[in-house]
């Protein structure tokens, strides 16, 4: 692997590591005056290198990866298509 991809491929495994743990209850109401703001999405140049990297790898587990990362859009679509394609 290249010097490049063993950072983009260990911060992603560390992304499929992360436990997502619900709000406090004393959290769910908005502040007055508070301004919603929706989660950044990587831009399509990141999730297409994403998708490269991936390919590069293809195994069952890799694509897993890239989908707890990017779970919707066309990238998605073709990484469940790789999955099922592998027998996963």
């Amino acid at each position: 692997m290249s010097g490049r991809t063993l950072p983009i491929l260990a911060g992603m495994v560390l992304l499929s590591m992360i436990a997502v743990v619900p709000r406090a209850a004393s959290f769910d109401a908005e502040p007055a005056g508070s301004v919603a703001v929706s989660p950044a999405q990587p831009p399509d140049d990141e999730i297409k290198a994403d998708f490269a990297l991936i390919g590069k790898i293809n195994t069952v587990g890799a694509w897993y990866i890239f989908l707890s990362a990017h779970p919707a859009g066309p990238y998605a679509d073709r990484a469940r298509e790789r999955i099922k394609t592998l027998g996963g």
